[in-house]
């Protein structure tokens, strides 16, 4: 038994890697309940810097929030935010 990120879960799941969801108050994980708030075990992707970002640091962050940074995040089995 362990822990893992939904998203890969999912991915594993899609290729035919026997795993099984456990539910938690009666509700299976899944990418849906991430985003709609039903499930209620995640955790945050930090994005921290030490006072205002430098321009390399915020153009990763403005990045990581656009359209193509959040398809990235989605590609690499995270939820995205959006």
């Amino acid at each position: 038994m362990g822990f893992m990120p939904i998203g890969a879960i999912e991915g594993f799941v899609a290729k035919g890697t026997p795993i099984k969801f456990l539910s938690l108050d009666g509700k299976m994980p899944s990418t849906a309940g991430v985003k709609d708030g039903s499930w209620p075990v995640t955790r945050p992707l930090l994005l921290v810097t030490k006072g205002a970002p430098s321009a390399d640091a915020k153009a990763f962050i403005d990045y990581m929030l656009s359209d193509d940074g959040q398809a990235l995040m989605v590609k690499n089995s995270f939820v995205g935010i959006k």
